[in-house]
């Protein structure tokens, strides 16, 4: 599957969380510029930004996942969803 800004957009407005889930997911590992802590990648005309959280300690641990869908940084028409890392499995 190939993943489209319009299908990502979409599904950002409707507040889809699965749907979103789903389509980062499937987003190749080789389209993704990935930095330690943060990967990014472009699919016209908007920018996906993901970067991974942990902290707490013993039983209190956490990890997430943050995914910013920046759509139009002139007007800062952004979407911004957190998920757990079994909820969002990403290539890398």
């Amino acid at each position: 599957m190939s993943t489209t800004a319009s299908e990502l957009i979409a599904a950002c407005e409707a507040r889809d969380r699965a749907r979103i889930g789903t389509l980062v997911s499937s987003i190749p590992r080789h389209a993704w510029t990935v930095i330690p802590g943060q990967a990014m990648v472009e699919l016209e005309p908007l920018r996906i930004l993901v970067w991974h959280e942990t902290g707490g300690s013993g039983i209190n641990t956490y990890e997430t996942i943050i995914v910013q869908v920046i759509v139009d940084e002139e007007n800062a028409k952004q979407f911004s969803y957190r998920f757990s890392a079994d909820e969002l499995q990403l290539p890398n």
